[in-house]
């Protein structure tokens, strides 16, 4: 009896030793929005090498969160219906060092009928990437290529905003 209670007592300990081990859990969270309003519905699937490991759907106030285990690179489709999806990268590679916490962003979505008269652009090419920055010890974000993202979202708005006057100039 006592020799099954201490098998017991020991693999517990095992057990236990290796949870603390494991790597940790990160929350991401944020809000989805389109033109300043909080968008509904929007589904958020995280994925692991091709493999769906986490969905979600923001609530009402476009709002969703994330936990995912550190030392891994995810890719996030961000989709609703009559909306352009996007695609960010998110490398939760913290290493031994201890994420203070995670990291809150928020994603604008576009109407497909902004680009009704354009291609669109490639909704695989990823608008962010979310990293961790060793030097500030807590998650950031690349700035630059967010930017030129944002700037070609706007030029193709533009462009479709002209080509739908040309057409439209005609009558």
């Amino acid at each position: 009896m006592r020799k099954t209670i201490l098998k017991i007592a020991i693999s517990l300990s095992l057990i236990f030793s290796m949870n603390l081990l494991s790597a940790q859990d990160i929350k991401f969270s944020g809000q989805v929005f389109s033109k300043n309003n909080s968008l509904d519905d929007v589904k958020i699937e995280v994925f692991d090498n091709n493999e769906k490991v986490v969905e979600d759907v923001t609530r009402k106030n476009g709002k969703f969160k994330l936990k995912l285990a550190e030392g891994k690179i995810y890719l996030v489709k961000v989709s609703k219906d009559k909306f352009v999806s996007k695609t960010i990268i998110i490398t939760a590679l913290v290493g031994k060092e201890k994420a203070k916490e995670g990291f809150e962003f928020d994603i604008e979505m576009e109407k497909e009928r902004d680009f009704r008269y354009v291609s669109k652009f490639n909704v695989d090419d990823p608008v962010a990437h979310v990293f961790y920055n060793h030097s500030k010890q807590e998650f950031d974000w690349d700035k630059e290529l967010t930017q030129e993202k944002h700037d070609e979202i706007a030029a193709l708005k533009e462009l479709n905003k002209d080509k739908r006057n040309d057409k439209y100039s005609k009558f």
